[in-house]
């Protein structure tokens, strides 16, 4: 769904898109949805700065923030290139796209970062440490970092030159939470970034500023989640993803067979994966799907 609102970026958008052949409208919405979450009945876990939340503390992120495309269930994945939050649809960037279109050629391995910003959830990196690369044909290097500080997570988004990072911990609109404070993207002039899943709260603003400086795309959320949901959901996610799943097909999967709800979006493009298949064989092409 492309904004009407903007012809001059509609023109620059449909060589990028036409070629998943969809249907492609004007932006129509319901501009204030009601934004449906999972409220803990007593105090749990979340991954958010506050780290607890009750069954009276209110959730939500601004409603005047979201919107809701009036057709979501034409296909896997709907695209919304308007402004705001969508509900039920990915929320896609021209930067996302145009990055691709100056990846480097492709290594000899898969390159993956882990980062824990949190030791109460090392059960989900010890997980995920077994899980990404288990392919035997298909090569993948996983590098662990714990407990990084904001100049190292910053060193490790633009010089690392990873192709998937799986972020671990707590975040807030304005940044991602390190030990000595929180790093926010936005201050960030690019990344050298990939695919990346930033399982933490209200990850949706960093997200987006990381398509926006040169990622390709990923997986974010704009609201609260509890910590057992996240895990399940960030084991589930790592499970499908290296398997050669996209992050659409990924997240679709994990939303119909786990007790994930709406939390959870796509930023940037959708159709990225980190491992694939082509033909029958293995391949590392990570940016681009099989049309």
């Amino acid at each position: 769904m492309i904004p009407a609102s903007s012809p001059s970026c509609n023109v620059e958008l449909l060589p990028f898109i036409v070629n998943e052949l969809g249907i492609i409208r004007e932006t129509k919405a319901h501009q204030k949805p009601t934004v449906e979450q999972h409220e803990p009945k007593e105090a749990q876990f979340v991954r958010s700065a506050s780290e607890y939340r009750t069954q009276n503390a209110n959730l939500s992120t601004d409603s005047n923030s979201f919107v809701k495309p009036a057709v979501t269930e034409e296909s896997i994945e709907h695209a919304w290139f308007g402004e705001q939050i969508p509900l039920g649809a990915s929320k896609a960037s021209i930067e996302a796209y145009k990055s691709q279109l100056t990846r480097d050629s492709l290594r000899e391995s898969i390159e993956i970062l882990i980062v824990c910003n949190d030791a109460r959830m090392t059960d989900e990196h010890d997980f995920l440490d077994q899980t990404y690369g288990n392919r035997e044909m298909l090569p993948f290097d996983i590098d662990s970092e714990f407990g990084v500080s904001s100049d190292r997570l910053a060193e490790l988004l633009t010089e690392g030159g990873y192709d998937f990072v799986h972020y671990i911990g707590h975040a807030t609109e304005d940044g991602i939470k390190c030990l000595d404070g929180d790093l926010d993207v936005r201050t960030l002039d690019s990344v050298d970034v990939g695919v990346f899943f930033l399982n933490a709260c209200r990850s949706y603003e960093q997200g987006l500023a990381l398509t926006q400086r040169g990622a390709y795309g990923g997986v974010s959320t704009y609201n609260d989640v509890i910590n057992e949901h996240a895990v399940e959901t960030g084991e589930m996610m790592a499970r499908l993803l290296n398997r050669g799943f996209s992050l659409r097909g990924a997240l679709e999967i994990t939303r119909e067979n786990s007790t994930l709800g709406d939390e959870y979006l796509i930023v940037g493009d959708g159709s990225v994966d980190i491992a694939q298949t082509e033909g029958g064989e293995i391949c590392a092409n990570f940016l681009w799907n099989s049309h």
